[in-house]
């Protein structure tokens, strides 16, 4: 969140987040308030969801915690060396200060490096009041919208955006529908069909597959167990010809069944 936003979300006090109905697939739980947002790059005013994500909220103060320690932790082991070696030298102190007090973090511990190369003198403290100021913000942004939907289908609607962009993922390099250079506009109409067709086909499959009960597979996994499957085509003594179909594991039978396809000797020829 830009600045502003962020002096926008700690100014609401949080008896003013209300229950949404929407949970995570793990039951997080989300609150939510509404305020009206700037876009100063579009220089306009829309309709602000606060969200508050509680689990989010646990994430980042865990986080955030771990980090201060370990720069706590860090500038304790630059301490423990002053004035021996390397570290007599006030200029080599600070370097390696501002190495551990590096990243998103370092300014939650203050820290003052004094005295004299050969004398040199360190201390830090956590910053009480940097730390309770960010803590305002833990598990809280902020969706700019113009739909007039309910705060909870907003949420919903973000959180769900994974699958467009997996799907955009899938189109880019999943589908076996390669990039050709096309030059005639009715040409490359058709590609376009037929790579959103492939899509089409490639979602259908996944959502068949956990609808059938086989979890949270996806088609990307489907066709990485379906890559190898065996055929051994065997000549009798009397002249005539057999196929066998071999190695067909028991995940690509169990799938095929359930998805309520014939196993793979039923698309063989004889």
């Amino acid at each position: 969140m830009t600045k502003p936003l962020q002096d926008l979300v700690a100014s609401i006090d949080d008896i003013e987040f209300k229950a949404v109905e929407y949970e995570g697939a793990t039951e997080a739980k989300y609150r939510s308030c509404e305020r009206h947002v700037n876009l100063e790059k579009e220089g306009r005013v829309v309709r602000g969801v606060v969200v508050w994500s509680l689990k989010k909220a646990q994430e980042d103060s865990q986080r955030r915690e771990a980090a201060v320690n370990k720069i706590l932790s860090d500038l304790e082991k630059v301490r423990a060396r002053l004035n021996m070696g390397r570290f007599k030298r006030g200029g080599y102190v600070e370097k390696k200060v501002k190495a551990a007090s590096a990243g998103r973090f370092g300014k939650l511990v203050k820290v003052m490096v004094g005295g004299v190369d050969g004398c040199v003198s360190l201390c830090f403290w956590r910053d009480e009041e940097a730390l309770r100021r960010l803590g305002r913000l833990d598990g809280k942004y902020v969706l700019a919208t113009s739909v007039d939907w309910s705060a909870s289908r907003v949420i919903e609607t973000y959180r769900g955006r994974y699958v467009v962009e997996s799907r955009i993922s899938n189109m880019k390099s999943g589908l076996a529908v390669r990039p050709v250079f096309l030059h005639g506009d009715e040409r490359v109409l058709a590609l376009v069909a037929l790579t959103v067709l492939s899509l089409l086909v490639y979602s259908v499959l996944e959502v068949l597959a956990r609808r059938s009960g086989l979890g949270k597979v996806t088609s990307r996994m489907l066709f990485w167990e379906f890559q190898k499957i065996i055929l051994i085509k065997l000549v009798l003594g009397s002249g005539g010809l057999v196929n066998v179909v071999e190695d067909v594991t028991k995940f690509q039978a169990e799938v095929l069944t359930r998805l309520g396809f014939p196993l793979p000797e039923a698309f063989i020829n004889v």
